[in-house]
């Protein structure tokens, strides 16, 4: 059943109230952000519930089946989706599962399951769905894959022994009858088919959990700056993980922004922000963690940057250096740490990079994103909270997904820092990676298909076991591939 955003109150959330709550997570920073949005309500509303993060169909599967007895009621945020949770358990028909999910497509039997399994769906992605009639027979067997006699053929030939008085007129038009039958069910069939390829044929994410929890938030007039903050850092782990496109995340950033101006309006102006999270609007560089690194190090380090001037090269190296040279950085200054610059070149780095970006050939080098302020002293954008979460959920140490969830506290100032340290850890180990790979030629090409191997004895191959990781080290190989292969320009 679809619950539309306009209903996640009174189809969702008021179903919880009073029960005893299953909630299912999957280890991304989306979910992170939407657990903490959840445990925020269910705080407020005093309403228990057990988490349990999990990695893949069978960490579902297991899950569902050792704690669905547990609670009738069961929050699946990011997992589920893709699936027909029906096959997955048996489960009490007293049971309800709650499907937030942004993978697309979602299982169309999820869809159209009666009562049991509710699908959340944001209103605004006009999602199109397969009309139940097209996937569902209702006065066929949809058992019969169209091998041998049907059912009603079956019937027929026992029904002519059974009546020796049936007239040959009678019996050519049962025969008939059963013949057009079974062609509009192979017909249906193909149709079937042909329906479900083209509605499975592309994979792609829709709207954030995160900011479904933030509309449902917001509608029980629970927003605040903080959970504004969780959901776009959600909302940036999508776009920085390549999961959403730069048009769809753009026209999401308009829709938050009114309420960041009014949540934010005033806030500068009373002696009580000191210790209050502000929000604000502000053009991001695509540079890693520079607020909380040497300009040299993030830029160095950034996928754009790095691949644009193929810096693993020495040609490459050279002409980036070219680049902060015409930036007008001295080389002494974008070596310090970024909160060691001076005040005049934190105030201009920006345009500086942003004006000599275009003389070597990068367009739209910036991009709108929100930073927190946290007092006067902490300064911390979405993106950074994205690779500090990421690092938490994936250190190579003791990966946790209750400390990324931790972590999102505005208190939790020491945590975060934490984080990013890791962060740059995990940033280096992919730059590393990448670069012994380009410049080793390990990176294969199968007719439509790119692929390398990460060897267990590889410096830093303790990160790449995580699939967040991973997926970041194929991406950098996807760019570094593209810029130094000529072919690359005439392949999709």
């Amino acid at each position: 059943m679809k619950i539309l955003d306009q209903e996640i109150v009174s189809e969702f959330y008021e179903k919880l109230r009073h029960q005893h709550v299953l909630v299912l997570a999957a280890w991304d920073v989306d979910s992170v952000c939407a657990c903490k949005i959840l445990q925020y309500l269910f705080k407020s509303d005093n309403i228990a519930y057990t988490l349990i993060p999990v990695s893949d169909i069978r960490d579902l599967q297991k899950a569902l089946i050792d704690h669905s007895g547990q609670s009738s009621k069961v929050v699946l945020i990011n997992c589920g989706g893709g699936v027909n949770i029906h096959e997955l358990i048996e489960s009490d028909e007293r049971n309800q599962f709650f499907i937030i999910d942004s993978y697309r497509p979602l299982e169309i039997d999820n869809i159209y399951s009666p009562e049991q399994v509710n699908v959340v769906i944001d209103e605004s992605e006009h999602l199109k769905f397969p009309e139940y009639d097209e996937i569902y027979a209702s006065d066929m067997d949809s058992d019969d894959e169209g091998e041998g006699p049907s059912n009603e053929e079956f019937y027929y030939e026992g029904e002519e022994e059974e009546e020796e008085d049936e007239g040959p007129d009678t019996k050519r038009r049962r025969l008939a009858e059963s013949f057009q039958k079974r062609r509009k069910k192979v017909v249906w069939k193909k149709n079937r088919q042909q329906v479900l390829l083209e509605y499975n044929g592309l994979s792609y994410h829709g709207t954030a959990a995160s900011i479904l929890m933030y509309q449902l938030a917001l509608k029980m007039s629970r927003d605040s700056n903080e959970v504004l903050w969780w959901s776009i850092i959600g909302l940036t782990e999508q776009y920085l993980y390549e999961k959403i496109s730069s048009d769809s995340y753009t026209e999401k950033v308009h829709t938050l922004r009114p309420d960041v101006l009014r949540l934010n309006r005033n806030d500068q102006d009373t002696a009580s922000s000191i210790n209050r999270l502000r929000l604000t609007l502000e053009n991001e560089l695509p540079a890693v963690l520079y607020r909380h690194w040497s300009l040299y190090d993030s830029l160095s380090h950034s996928q754009y940057i790095s691949c644009w001037f193929k810096t693993w090269s020495m040609r490459g190296h050279k002409k980036f250096l070219e680049f902060l040279a015409d930036m007008g950085l001295p080389l002494s200054q974008s070596k310090q740490p970024y909160s060691a610059m001076d005040a005049s070149i934190q105030e201009n780095v920006k345009d500086w990079i942003t004006s000599s970006a275009l003389k070597f050939g990068m367009d739209n080098i910036t991009y709108s994103s929100f930073v927190s302020h946290i007092g006067y002293k902490h300064h911390f954008s979405a993106a950074d909270m994205v690779y500090c979460v990421s690092a938490f959920l994936e250190n190579n140490v003791e990966p946790s997904f209750l400390s990324a969830i931790d972590v999102l506290s505005k208190g939790n100032v020491k945590k975060i820092f934490e984080g990013i340290e890791l962060a740059k850890q995990q940033q280096k180990a992919i730059i590393q990676q990448a670069r012994s790979f380009t410049e080793k030629h390990r990176v294969g090409c199968a007719g439509s298909f790119m692929y390398f191997y990460v060897e267990e004895n590889t410096p830093n191959c303790s990160w790449f076991v995580s699939p967040i990781t991973l997926k970041r080290l194929a991406y950098y190989l996807r760019e570094t591939w593209n810029t130094t292969n000529r072919k690359a320009k005439d392949l999709p």
